[in-house]
């Protein structure tokens, strides 16, 4: 579907909360690439902020945002596994969140998981904040992992005073009266869902349907 859009459109541009390096795991990497994608990569974790300035050093077009997308505009503190030394999924490596009860569900991984989770104190914006701050007042895409709060991300993308031609986002750490309330607000609003067992597409415009083959491990959409 991403590479349906990406030769629709002559210029397709992004938000991308919670963009971790912006290359292991990453949807988008490849069009930014290919098809010189331009847009906002928001990641609020130093180790990974400064890997996502270096992946893409030297190419026009992107912008960069150490920060968190909350509820306040401030500082936040944000949970995350100290994997150093620990026999783990690369997965975890990346993973943070404002819970702490979220980031426990993963640890049937290791006996010592939770005496590994750390913590630390991020900037953090408002959805509104942060696109003004950006003079953004349009976006082809929204991509949001997010950990558990993209419940919270994705409504505030819906209260914004212009709708994106997509949003794609992590559901399986959701609430199911959340999970179930974003997809009925987003078919209220003329989008169409597609599913993985982890992500949700939410798109304004028909592209080519996804097969069982476009699914990657850990729920993520090939792209």
């Amino acid at each position: 579907m991403l590479d349906s859009l990406s030769r629709a459109k002559r210029k397709v541009s992004f938000v991308q909360i919670g963009a971790h390096d912006g290359k292991r795991w990453d949807l988008i990497h490849d069009f930014i690439k290919r098809d010189g994608w331009s847009g906002l990569f928001v990641e609020p974790l130093p180790k990974y902020f400064e890997a996502l300035q270096e992946n893409y050093r030297g190419r026009p077009g992107l912008r960069f945002e150490r920060a968190a997308i909350a509820d306040l505009d401030g500082a936040i503190p944000i949970y995350f596994l100290d994997t150093l030394g620990l026999e783990v999924p690369e997965w975890l490596e990346g993973t943070a969140t404002f819970s702490r009860e979220v980031l426990m569900q993963h640890a049937h991984v290791h006996p010592d998981f939770e005496r590994r989770i750390r913590s630390e104190t991020v900037p953090a914006l408002r959805l509104s904040t942060l696109l003004a701050k950006h003079q953004i007042e349009a976006a082809t895409l929204f991509l949001i992992d997010t950990e558990g709060y993209d419940y919270f991300v994705v409504r505030q993308v819906l209260d914004l005073a212009w709708a994106p031609e997509m949003i794609i986002y992590e559901h399986s750490l959701l609430r199911p009266e959340h999970r179930a309330e974003l997809e009925r607000e987003l078919q209220q609003r003329g989008y169409t869902l597609q599913s993985s067992e982890c992500d949700t597409i939410a798109s304004k415009v028909h592209y080519q349907r996804l097969r069982l083959t476009d699914f990657l491990p850990f729920g993520f959409l090939k792209a």
